[in-house]
């Protein structure tokens, strides 16, 4: 019989897996088209696969060097944040508000990185009860939370924008709306019942999200070059 510590563990790991599963599904999906705002948004959804495989292999599997994967993991997360502004800026006419946006975007992302690897380190703990815990200093959360909200929000809403004939629009904006909620508080909370709660309501979020694409969006998908 497992224990609650063992339970848990596979629970967690389950959400990682699951959220990867969903964003590589999804990302693929919007990856394939000719449109640039569908393909940079694939893509981040791709490198958020790769963070999200990395901490479920890493919780799964009880890795000692915990430092060294959860950094491989900010990496591919910080490449997702980059890929959702890139996709947010496709629709700015304005080449040199473009390039500024770019430049002021990329190096944000790369001061983040350094930050959290090197001036505010982050320390990532696997609890006795199995729950993964990103163990950051106040300005490490302001500055995610920032980032986090300043990328995924405008790249979903102007991928919302070109279904904007379609029930799927709505959705985009919903689900990841949502799943922006649950990270916050995967970034700020170390009590155990709300990440419980919160694992719950982004994996909801995550299979509407795959569901879709699977199913009754495709054809909302087909009509995007």
């Amino acid at each position: 019989m497992m224990t609650i510590s063992h339970t848990t563990a596979l629970l967690v790991s389950l959400f990682f897996y699951h959220g990867a599963i969903a964003s590589i599904i999804v990302g693929i999906a919007f990856f394939k088209k000719n449109d640039r705002t569908l393909k940079f948004f694939g893509l981040a959804l791709l490198f958020n696969g790769v963070a999200f495989m990395t901490w479920a292999i890493l919780v799964a599997n009880h890795l000692n060097n915990l430092r060294i994967i959860a950094g491989i993991a900010a990496l591919f997360l910080l490449l997702a944040m980059y890929s959702f502004m890139v996709s947010a800026l496709q629709k700015v006419k304005d080449v040199s508000l473009y390039l500024t946006v770019l430049v002021i975007g990329s190096l944000a992302t790369l001061g983040l990185f350094v930050m959290r690897s090197f001036v505010y380190p982050t320390h990532i703990a696997i609890t006795n009860n199995g729950f993964l815990l990103f163990d950051m200093r106040s300005q490490m959360q302001i500055a995610y939370i920032l980032v986090l909200c300043a990328t995924v929000l405008p790249a979903a809403n102007a991928v919302a924008g070109k279904f904007h004939k379609s029930s799927l629009g709505a959705l985009i904006r919903a689900c990841f709306t949502a799943l922006t909620i649950g990270a916050v508080i995967l970034i700020v909370s170390s009590d155990a019942d709300l990440i419980l709660a919160d694992g719950i309501f982004m994996s909801a979020a995550f299979i509407m999200l795959w569901v879709a694409v699977l199913a009754g969006a495709r054809k909302a998908l087909d009509k995007v070059s």
